[in-house]
């Protein structure tokens, strides 16, 4: 999918549902959407989670917003 972002991201230690997850925000899902898509109600605990790993602090930034620049500048290179 994104072979470099992915790369990436198994360095800051996320699990395998963790990218899972990144993966469906990078297709468009809102977390939400994640959230019925996998019958889970702790969605918001994940993205928490992944919020926290990516050093997301600003509440204005969404995690779609974060992955699409970050996507943006590692697959470029």
């Amino acid at each position: 999918m994104y072979p470099k972002t992915i790369a990436y991201l198994m360095t800051l230690d996320f699990t395998e549902r963790e990218i899972d997850f990144i993966c469906l925000f990078i297709i468009g899902l809102s977390g939400k959407e994640i959230g019925v898509y996998i019958e889970n109600k702790g969605h918001y605990n994940i993205t928490a989670i992944i919020r926290k790993k990516l050093s997301i602090n600003d509440p204005h930034i969404t995690i779609e917003k974060y992955l699409n620049q970050l996507i943006s500048n590692l697959e470029q290179e």
